[in-house]
């Protein structure tokens, strides 16, 4: 008997462990994977970025989120994090299809201005990069939902995209709840 439930267990590891090596997640080919990647709107940074950014959007009657992702040019970071979490072919459709993308370059900053330098980087509370602030309609103005700092894995940034996709912050019985964002915090960044 229990030769047979030895036997009965290898065999079970034999096939699963083999049908779970050999299964891959479905990936695009390369051409496609290549093809592929954030459609990052282009914007003029103003004063009162989210003010000024959510009156463009309602202009336009877009429905979508607003994703900023800030960055630098000299931040290690930052090079990780676009290399492995923005260019992953499960996060850019979800990004493209659901979110209004600006990437905001803190070297491209004006330093003739640093007035407005010194702004802009209090108004968004921007210390360590990269970090993303992503922002939601709730049908008076747009308010921050989302603030991730330092690079985090495709499948956290993916698990919090789809988490702000299914709030319905314009509905009735959330605009009478105050919305606490969601700030998640690596040790992987870089000091402003």
């Amino acid at each position: 008997m229990n030769k047979i439930i030895k036997f009965a267990c290898i065999l079970l590891v034999i096939i699963f462990g083999t049908s779970c090596a050999q299964s891959t997640p479905p990936t695009l080919p390369p051409s496609s994977a290549a093809q592929m990647k954030i459609k990052w709107n282009k914007y003029e940074f103003r004063h009162d970025f989210l003010r000024d950014y959510g009156e463009h959007l309602q202009d336009t009657k877009s429905d979508k989120h607003i994703l900023l992702y800030v960055t630098s040019n000299h931040c290690p970071a930052c090079e990780y994090f676009n290399k492995t979490t923005l260019s992953s072919v499960r996060v850019v459709p979800v990004i493209n299809e659901s979110y209004e993308a600006i990437k905001l370059n803190v070297d491209d900053i004006p330093k003739d201005d640093p007035e407005f330098r010194k702004t802009l980087i209090k108004q968004l509370n921007i210390k360590y990069l990269p970090m993303v602030i992503i922002y939601t309609d709730n049908g008076t103005s747009y308010k921050e939902v989302a603030r991730i700092i330092g690079a985090i894995s495709k499948f956290e940034f993916l698990t919090i995209l789809r988490t702000v996709n299914s709030l319905n912050i314009r509905s009735n019985k959330l605009k009478s709840f105050k919305l606490h964002p969601i700030i998640i915090e690596t040790f992987n960044k870089s000091k402003i």
